[in-house]
């Protein structure tokens, strides 16, 4: 069995908009680099990751992927994240069995929960889906067969993701991994971080860097 990690990345510059009222556009450009570092750093420690794709209309991106050992594929058009998917889907490897999706902005992201998402979908065909802590957005999608349900990404995901596996037959497991329901989206999403006590790689000289710690 092999397994892809697939990173879909926005341009650096347009990522993370809506901390605009409490993170400078410099600010953000360099969280946004933090957060894929990160990540690719997490998946490549674990070895039932076969490969990572990082698909990005942002040469830096594919640059950083390159770096950390992973395929970049340069996305076409700006048509939105399911249009992307379907790109590598017409690009992974015949060998590939499964798909991982994962964003970049999980700041509690560890590899025991990415295997415990491996291990749920062991068995095809299977999707597995890891809600965001709203019950709304999708923050890791794994199906195995790879390509075997329509990406559904945007309002809502992760119900419909769930609906397009059981649609088609297929076993839908909604796995609750906290650490991974919490992503960093909104400017309450810092506040909850803040209060919780963990850390996050906010840039350095960030008026929030004290308070994030």
């Amino acid at each position: 069995m092999t397994t892809w990690a697939v990173v879909p990345v926005k341009p650096f510059i347009e990522g993370k908009s809506r901390l605009a009222g409490i993170l400078k556009e410099s600010e953000r450009y360099q969280l946004n680099v933090n957060c894929l570092s990160k990540t690719l750093n997490v998946l490549s420690g674990l070895k039932t990751i076969d490969k990572m794709l990082v698909v990005s209309r942002d040469g830096e991106a594919l640059k950083i992927a390159i770096q950390a050992g992973a395929r970049a594929l340069l996305e076409n058009g700006n048509q939105g994240l399911n249009q992307a998917l379907y790109q590598v889907n017409n690009t992974l490897d015949k060998s590939c069995d499964r798909v991982l999706i994962i964003p970049t902005d999980l700041p509690l992201l560890v590899m025991e929960d990415i295997q415990k998402i491996l291990e749920l979908g062991a068995t095809p065909p299977v999707v597995v889906v890891v809600a965001d802590r709203r019950n709304n957005g999708t923050n890791a999608l794994l199906v195995y067969p790879a390509g075997c349900i329509r990406y559904r990404f945007g309002k809502y995901s992760s119900k419909k993701h769930l609906a397009e596996a059981q649609k088609r037959g297929i076993k839908a497991i909604s796995a609750n991994i906290p650490d991974m329901r919490l992503d960093l989206d909104l400017v309450e999403d810092l506040e909850y971080i803040k209060s919780n006590g963990y850390s996050w790689p906010i840039p350095a000289n960030n008026p929030m860097e004290e308070t994030v710690r």
